[in-house]
């Protein structure tokens, strides 16, 4: 879609709250334990604290960068979603021995972008699981066998997996 850049962040920022909103519940749930669990907060004292502000400054503009470009992948998600056309329904079809193998892949693929799966951790990950379907829950752990395969997310997802299908 080619939505101008400020209505694609605004709608990005509208998805990004209401999923925010729902996930605090079980964010606020678990809040004692991390306040618990944080290192203490005593800033280090040393030669090279400018070289290390400055990397930070650097971390941190890198990464308002991407919640930007994220932001805009979800309005551009949500915008396209309120402007479906059916006109590309079969744009993804593969022609070989599995033909579900590429729309699955898209779909995991698609999946882990739209819920913002490559930035979770564990804890996150755990967050995101009661709002999703069995199919989401499956399009994710298709992602993760596929791109890491990391166990605490493979065990997460394959028990809610399990737990949806019963």
């Amino acid at each position: 879609m080619n939505a101008p850049a400020p209505l694609r962040l605004a709608a990005g920022l509208a998805v990004t709250a209401a999923e925010e909103a729902f996930r605090l519940p079980y964010r606020l749930r678990r809040a004692p334990a991390r306040v618990a669990a944080a290192p203490g907060a005593v800033a280090d004292a040393g030669a090279s604290a400018a070289g290390r502000a400055g990397t930070r400054v650097l971390a941190r503009a890198l990464r308002v960068q991407q919640n930007l470009s994220a932001l805009a992948a979800k309005g551009d998600e949500a915008l396209a979603d309120l402007v479906a056309d059916d006109s590309a329904a079969g744009a993804e079809a593969v022609f070989d021995d599995d033909p579900g193998a590429g729309v699955r892949a898209t779909t995991a693929e698609q999946t882990a972008l739209a819920v913002g799966y490559p930035e979770l951790d564990a804890d996150g990950l755990e967050d995101l699981l009661p709002e999703l379907d069995r199919a989401r829950i499956a399009a994710l752990l298709d992602y993760e066998l596929a791109h890491g395969d990391r166990p605490a997310f493979t065990t997460l997802l394959g028990n809610a997996l399990a737990q949806a299908g019963s």
